[in-house]
């Protein structure tokens, strides 16, 4: 039996969607409106209760199934809501005015680290951010329904009340279950999105679709039209990174020749990236380049060293951000709570 004809018999196949219970989990948020999505075993009809206060005095209805995606409109912004879904109980803020503060944090590779990864969780629902960014391989293989699963179960103290907005990386395996049980802006697989004094980009770095032309020319109109303050970029293949491999070295120079000059030009602030299990923070052209992926994967070490490299770790982590009109302040922070780097990065207008 050939190498090729083994893999197509023996390798995972995509598995079909089975009724199983799932927390509420909060996606989509704008100034205005939020989708909350779940899944129940038997087919119901989707019923949302919220209001500003915990007597819940609105209601939305969605159709009767087991996957429950509901949309609520007419949202104050910069709200803090309470919402409840069957004995669920949880809490969203819509997203702030234009000019407003607000903080997020980002994350990465958790795959199935799970003992780590729930650890990771825990300590950014105590920071209470505003929104989620993950930098991708949210699992070990997105063909897997019951990796998906545990992924939402120790995801739920934190995106029962945060929005969540991840990036596609390779362990996702382009399933279908990840655009089945995401509902994100777009065309899903990358999309844009503003947050108070920022403008998001969420990109695919996968295979082919990096260099697509309708993507890219998509990407150099995006970054054009926005005014905002700072702009960040999230994506899983790093393309400014200290690696530890010859492939890495060469997957990261290929992602540069494609992308950096559009970043560049588009006048980004900071490249959110994944892939690589630790640490770092680099600077080239004037884009800060974070490589975070310590959720929960087997860390790597960092390797050749890069002239543009400013700190790196090997390290389980996070990275917090807290955004204003004309700075960001940046502090990573590792699984018990410390603080391992931090640093502040002011507009350039």
């Amino acid at each position: 039996m050939n190498v090729l004809l083994f893999l197509l018999l023996f390798a995972p196949q995509e598995t079909e969607p089975e009724p199983f219970r799932l927390a509420p989990f909060l996606q989509n948020v704008t100034k205005t409106r939020i989708t909350i999505c779940w899944r129940t075993t038997k087919s119901s009809k989707g019923v949302v209760r919220y209001g500003k206060t915990e007597e819940l005095k609105r209601r939305k209805e969605g159709p009767e199934g087991t996957k429950h995606e509901i949309r609520i409109h007419d949202l104050a912004p910069g709200t803090l809501y309470y919402y409840k879904v069957g004995s669920w109980k949880g809490r969203f803020r819509t997203a702030p005015g234009d000019q407003d503060p607000f903080s997020f944090v980002l994350f990465g590779d958790g795959r199935t680290g799970h003992k780590t990864y729930g650890k990771i969780v825990l300590q950014i629902a105590k920071l209470n951010p505003d929104i989620v960014v993950h930098s991708g391989d949210l699992v070990e293989n997105g063909r897997i329904l019951s990796q998906w699963k545990n992924f939402f179960e120790l995801s739920d103290p934190l995106l029962r009340n945060t929005p969540f907005f991840p990036a596609l990386g390779n362990h996702e395996r382009n399933s279908k279950n990840y655009f089945d049980f995401f509902a994100l802006p777009g065309k899903e697989r990358y999309y844009s999105f503003d947050y108070g004094p920022a403008h998001f980009v969420v990109l695919d770095s996968n295979g082919n679709f990096k260099s697509d032309d309708t993507f890219l020319k998509w990407l150099k109109r995006d970054l054009a039209a926005t005014r905002k303050p700072f702009t960040f970029a999230l994506y899983h293949h790093p393309a400014v990174t200290c690696t530890f491999t010859e492939l890495r070295r060469f997957s990261a120079a290929q992602m540069y020749s494609i992308w950096g000059k559009i970043f560049e030009k588009g006048r980004l602030a900071f490249a959110l990236q994944g892939h690589n299990h630790n640490y770092q923070r680099a600077e080239k052209n004037g884009i800060t380049y974070i490589t975070s992926g310590g959720a929960g994967a087997p860390l790597y070490p960092l390797g050749k060293k890069i002239p543009e490299l400013k700190s790196g770790r090997v390290v389980n982590h996070f990275v917090h951000f807290q955004v204003t009109n004309n700075k960001v302040t940046v502090k990573v922070i590792d699984i018990e709570g410390n603080v391992i780097d931090r640093f502040v990065r002011k507009s350039e207008e």
